[in-house]
């Protein structure tokens, strides 16, 4: 059975009339002063850093953050973050390996709409959340264990994913989250979910795939985790909403009986 999760906001009834605001030069200076300041540390490592060997070292250091599963440990359930597919089939046999060692008891696995490659025995393609839940099958995941997560669209889409599976976590109570993605995602990924469920118990794990990394590859992540330090992850006042209670309500709806059962559970957020 799988498990549908939908987010989605909602405006307050009664909005507060906006105020023209008085303008600030300070407002447009700021970003401008980050995004010069990352271009800048990333011409500094670069430079100082001559060999392309030492180079991806270095950056593997500034974005790795392994928070492993202690031996005999049962997470509540584990999230798989999202990607490409060829790099989905590695996070897909991590966390199949870690599934069967006892490390978690359910699977949520981002929902991807359309449709992907064409499957010869059924006569048609498969659609892209038929296709995921069909690879961690034949890993040796029962379907019952697998929860399909809308993640809302955004800018941002590990933060993105963050805020989402952050707020699905501490509805359902649970103690513990193993995140599984990238080598080189992990730090960024830590990072986002920690500002979500800081003022929660949750406890965050973090396992890596097999996937490679190039050095344009590299050299991205490390700006894009700047760009999260500087301007998102360093608010503290995200967390703080998602950690009032009542500001989340769910509710379900169930679909026709058929192959494959599934019931989506949405939440709205009150502003």
């Amino acid at each position: 059975m799988a498990v549908c999760l939908v987010a989605s906001g909602k405006q307050a009834r009664n909005p507060v009339n906006p105020v023209n605001p008085v303008y600030n030069p300070k407002r447009k200076l700021w970003p401008l002063l980050g995004a010069f300041l990352i271009l800048a540390v990333l011409l500094v490592v670069m430079i100082a850093y001559g060999s392309k060997t030492e180079l991806k070292q270095y950056l593997m250091n500034q974005l790795t953050r392994m928070e492993n599963v202690p031996p005999g440990t049962t997470c509540d359930t584990a999230y798989v973050l999202g990607s490409s597919p060829p790099s989905l089939l590695l996070k897909f046999k991590k966390i199949a390996s870690l599934y069967r060692q006892g490390r978690c008891k359910k699977i949520l696995i981002p929902h991807r709409p359309g449709i992907t490659e064409y499957n010869p025995q059924l006569g048609r393609n498969l659609a892209n959340d038929e296709w995921s839940i069909r690879q961690l099958e034949r890993l040796g995941i029962p379907e019952r264990s697998i929860q399909l997560v809308n993640i809302k669209k955004g800018f941002f889409g590990t933060y993105s994913e963050a805020k989402t599976v952050s707020s699905f976590a501490v509805h359902r109570g649970y103690k513990s989250l193993l995140l599984v993605t990238a080598l080189h995602h992990t730090r960024r990924t830590l990072a986002s979910f920690e500002s979500f469920l800081q003022a929660h118990p949750t406890k965050l794990y973090i396992e890596a795939s097999s996937e490679k990394a190039g050095l344009h590859e590299l050299l991205l992540e490390f700006l894009k985790l700047q760009i999260y330090k500087f301007f998102l992850i360093s608010d503290k006042a995200e967390a703080k909403t998602t950690s009032q209670t009542g500001s989340t309500r769910f509710t379900r709806s169930f679909a026709p009986a058929g192959s494959r059962t599934k019931y989506c559970i949405r939440f709205a957020e009150r502003n």
